[in-house]
């Protein structure tokens, strides 16, 4: 399932990255990839604040919707 269908304060892993090897870089950089446990805080307009690694980023909506968890 995407990751914008998540419920809030889940820890989800992700299972799959469907970008381009560019984008696959600069989330791997952010520590977002395959097996990673991540947890949903909270969203604003349909972006995402999320937790990964001890760390909080904001992913946009377009962005999240390509990130696949279980």
């Amino acid at each position: 399932m995407p990751l914008v269908v998540v419920p809030m304060g889940k820890g989800v892993q992700i299972s799959k990255l469907r970008v381009d090897d560019k984008t696959k870089r600069h989330l791997a950089n952010l520590g977002i990839l395959p097996g990673e446990i991540i947890t949903l805080i909270s969203e604003s307009s349909g972006d995402l604040i999320i937790k990964v690694r001890g760390s909080k980023l904001a992913i946009n909506k377009d962005l999240a919707i390509k990130i696949f968890v279980n």
